[in-house]
């Protein structure tokens, strides 16, 4: 009885962090572009201290070893540019506040929350956002046709940028509701 007491204490400190942590990073990563360090990594220290306190030495390996397996797998993704050293410290915060045993389900959730966003984004600024804007051209909009397509030509050929903070805290949020329910 006690045991499933310290649990269940423990997920709600954890999911309280999580929430703390990941909508104001999410916000600032969507707006900025930008998550400070003290945000992203305070998972890094909140994880460890709540399942020490919670459950002991066991807890604090756990949420120790959540942080090492997130970060492990997003690290090399930094290396090749696919995502920023923040998402990095933001995902290991998610592990070490999670622990290992739900890390690899929370990674799933935001890998697939990750991918429908960024085909979301892409779709928006390769297909709609050019054929919205000629369309309103075509209307009788300010600009001629040359400038319209080379605007659109434009606009097509640039990079399209996640902010990767969006889907670790909606992957995350979404994965532990899956999980307690």
């Amino acid at each position: 009885m006690f045991g499933l007491q310290v649990g269940v204490l423990q997920q709600l400190f954890s999911i309280l962090a999580l929430m703390i942590l990941l909508i104001p990073s999410a916000i600032g990563d969507y707006q900025r572009q930008k998550v400070p360090n003290w945000l992203s990594m305070s998972g890094w220290v909140l994880g460890p201290l709540i399942a020490w306190s919670c459950t002991g030495l066991g807890g604090m390996v756990d949420a120790l070893l959540g942080l090492g397996f997130m970060a492990a797998i997003f690290l090399p993704l930094w290396f090749i540019h696919w995502f920023g050293a923040a998402d990095v410290k933001l995902i290991g915060s998610v592990g070490a506040l999670t622990g290992v045993s739900d890390a690899p389900a929370m990674l799933l959730g935001v890998l697939l929350t990750g991918l429908l966003m960024s085909i979301t984004m892409l779709f928006y600024k390769r297909v709609f956002y050019p054929l919205w804007r000629s369309m309103s051209i075509s209307r009788g909009g300010e600009q001629g046709c040359d400038e319209a397509g080379a605007s659109d030509f434009k606009k097509a050929s640039e990079r399209v940028v996640v902010p990767y903070a969006v889907p670790i805290a909606f992957g995350t949020m979404l994965t532990t509701l899956y999980l307690l329910l």
